[in-house]
């Protein structure tokens, strides 16, 4: 939802193409927390962590793209 808005207010003026690759890691990121719901299910729980912290940092990568600053 935070990326959605991002994109819709401050990259209002960015043209399709790069508004498209933020989403594309974004859709990255949902597709990582897949196999890591699939690791937790067959109670693989430290490679579910390992994939969970993969997503996340997709999902700030799309954010930072976006022009929004978070630190770390």
């Amino acid at each position: 939802m935070l990326i959605k808005l991002l994109i819709e207010k401050k990259l209002a003026s960015k043209p399709q193409a790069y508004k498209q690759r933020i989403l594309t890691r974004v859709e990255k990121a949902k597709s990582i927390r897949l196999v890591a719901e699939g690791f937790a299910t067959a109670e693989d729980y430290a490679a579910a962590i390992a994939e969970l912290e993969k997503s996340t940092k997709e999902l700030v990568r799309a954010i930072r793209m976006g022009g929004v600053f978070i630190p770390g």
